[in-house]
């Protein structure tokens, strides 16, 4: 599916005093003004998702020249509320962005203006692609994580762990991958998922044994491959690149969780798993909350004392195993309904691309709303701009 997006849209009717909030500014210390940026505005869209829009002239060289507007956002959480599952149609996102900006700003594009975004004739500056793979448990998740932050390596070396998030290529200017724990993400206090979004549950319990891979394309990247045009991609595309990226990662042939990484668990926890090894019962030996507590603690090295140790020790996997599979597909009881968000698809872009979700709504990506069902606050209209 496509994640972040930046682009720059050709439009005339771009408003330069409204399409800001504020500027910074570099002076030197002489005084003398060196350059000013304008800061983008914050358009709110589903369940008070972000997009970000700003006043961005192109100049000669482009082929194109006049004002345009650079949106950078992510389009899926802008447009259904998350981001667990969305459309892979890249044209088609954008432009449904756009049909909402235009009611929103007090856009007004001609019809020239509004045939080329449809055929996504502007310039993309960054696409996230991602996919998500499914494991057994969360745990299994966690401990996938662990084994790779030690045993696996790109071009750009060795990767990093943030955050529970591991990166390669983190600073690159060209291309990075990301891995994470999708249950983990979703369930941070700091960065919830909407409390008003329907089926929030289902959602929360769909993303708790996922994998979260993400590939961040950024513009230098895009141009070499020659994919920095929209009209280039199609639903298969980010898929295709996302696998692609992954093929150059180094990794070890299979994991365990090692004795460094189980001695590194904190004097408590280490008392904790090896009487869990022992196949005793933790939860007689601790108090409901110090059970829970140690869990919690000890799932971020991938170990859950709440399942069978005999079942847990006999565990091995390749690393790259789990790619073999395909990627988890949007659940049924999604489909038609105002969490996922299908953009109209023209007949060339729809392919022959039968792993693509977004093509198990209705025919051409229409809404996916269900019959009777309040529509989405940033739904797609079937009629033109």
């Amino acid at each position: 599916m496509i994640d972040w997006v930046t682009a720059v849209v050709p439009c005339f009717s771009a408003d330069p005093d409204k399409l800001n909030d504020g500027l910074i500014c570099r002076i030197r210390p002489d005084g003398e003004y060196e350059w000013a940026k304008h800061v983008p505005i914050s358009v709110v869209g589903s369940h008070d998702a972000n997009m970000r829009v700003s006043y961005h002239p192109i100049s000669k060289g482009s082929g194109y020249i006049g004002p345009a507007l650079r949106i950078d956002g992510n389009p899926a959480k802008w447009l259904q509320g998350h981001n667990i599952f969305g459309s892979s149609d890249l044209s088609g996102l954008i432009y449904a962005v756009l049909e909402r900006l235009v009611a929103i700003l007090e856009l007004q594009p001609d019809e020239q203006e509004t045939d080329s975004w449809k055929r996504g004739m502007y310039h993309i500056y960054r696409v996230d692609c991602t996919e998500m793979w499914e494991f057994p448990t969360h745990a299994d998740v966690l401990a996938w994580l662990n084994a790779a932050q030690f045993q696996s390596k790109s071009r750009h070396g060795k990767p990093i762990m943030t955050g529970g998030t591991l990166y390669f290529g983190k600073n690159s200017r060209r291309w990075s991958l990301k891995f994470y724990s999708k249950g983990e993400e979703v369930n941070r206090r700091d960065n919830p998922l909407p409390a008003s979004l329907p089926f929030r549950n289902m959602l929360l319990e769909f993303a708790d044994n996922k994998l979260r891979a993400e590939l961040v394309l950024r513009r230098p990247q895009l141009e070499k491959l020659n994919i920095n045009m929209a009209f280039i991609w199609k639903l298969e595309t980010p898929k295709q690149q996302l696998l692609e990226h992954l093929a150059t990662l180094d990794m070890a042939d299979q994991f365990l969780l090692t004795t460094k990484q189980i001695d590194g668990l904190l004097p408590r926890l280490q008392l904790a798993y090896k009487s869990w090894q022992r196949g005793e019962d933790l939860r007689s030996m601790f108090g409901k909350s110090t059970f829970y507590r140690y869990r919690r603690e000890m799932l971020k090295h991938g170990i859950d004392i709440s399942a069978s140790c005999e079942d847990r020790q006999e565990k091995k996997m390749a690393l790259r195993e789990i790619f073999k599979n395909e990627p988890a597909q949007i659940p049924e009881w999604a489909i038609r309904t105002e969490i996922l968000f299908q953009p109209l698809l023209s007949e060339s872009s729809v392919g022959d691309s039968g792993h693509d979700a977004m093509a198990m709504g209705e025919p051409h990506g229409r809404p996916s709303h269900a019959p009777g069902a309040a529509s989405s606050e940033c739904g797609h209209s079937n009629t033109a701009l």
